[in-house]
């Protein structure tokens, strides 16, 4: 679907089992929605030329879009991208003063995509989330699959309440933490990282499910250049941050 041609968009997301009201809008840009599926012809032989029938099948849908990194600002409060998170194989643990978040067992969400005045259903939510940082806002990077069904039209959006969506802090110098790399503190000018989930549709002949069936995290950082003396990164027994970083060779960049 071609979602620049619809100004209005509206995405609600929450677990699965939620009934998804205006409160659970997501502060989404940059929405991207495809809906995928495999096909096979018949190929069928006859005594003249023409076009043969051709079936589709295993239909799903593909969501990406990205939102501001910002927390709830209440100590022990989830923030609003708690489900994303947990939809992307996070486990939460809370406690009155945090909210913290590791790796465990996905939650499946379920999402309504409204473009214009088609709203579509996504139910059996997984996907990825990769973080960037740079000079700026921070964003959050989603990829989604789900499972289709046929959009239905209606008449008009729902009242959407964005307060729980905390405005983000800009990153500089006076919003930033020290960053160190080899026990040293650097410049740093981007810092990337992605979960790296493998999130599949899986058809059968009776069952069909999104699932997540492994994960290769990355990281990758642009930072300030050193002299050798300094930080030498050619004399390192590949450490992990020169395993991924070794074919960019970031820091060179200024």
């Amino acid at each position: 679907m071609s979602s620049w041609r619809f100004k209005d968009k509206l995405i609600l997301a929450d677990a699965l089992g939620t009934t998804l009201t205006g409160l659970h809008a997501i502060y989404a840009t940059d929405v991207e929605f495809n809906i995928e599926s495999e096909s096979e012809k018949d190929e069928l032989e006859t005594p003249h030329s023409g076009a043969s029938l051709e079936e589709f099948y295993g239909e799903h849908v593909t969501l990406n879009f990205k939102t501001p990194l910002a927390v709830s600002g209440t100590p022990g409060d989830a923030p609003a991208i708690a489900p994303l998170l947990l939809a992307c194989g996070m486990v939460q643990v809370a406690d009155v003063a945090s909210v913290t978040y590791t790796k465990g067992t996905a939650t499946k969400a379920k999402c309504l995509v409204r473009f214009g005045q088609n709203t579509h259903a996504i139910d059996e939510m997984l996907g990825n989330v990769s973080l960037s940082l740079e000079k700026g806002i921070p964003k959050l990077n989603w990829q989604f699959k789900g499972l289709f069904s046929k959009p239905i039209q209606s008449a008009a959006p729902p009242a959407v309440d964005w307060d729980r969506w905390k405005r983000p802090e800009v990153l500089g110098v006076a919003n930033s933490s020290d960053f160190l790399l080899d026990s040293v503190q650097r410049t740093l000018h981007k810092l990337t990282v992605d979960q790296g989930n493998n999130v599949v549709f899986d058809r059968a002949i009776n069952h069909e499910e999104i699932m997540i069936t492994g994960h290769e995290s990355t990281t990758s950082m642009t930072l300030t250049a050193d002299t050798l003396a300094n930080f030498d990164p050619f004399n390192q027994v590949a450490p992990w941050w020169i395993t991924s970083l070794a074919m960019a060779r970031p820091w060179a960049k200024k």
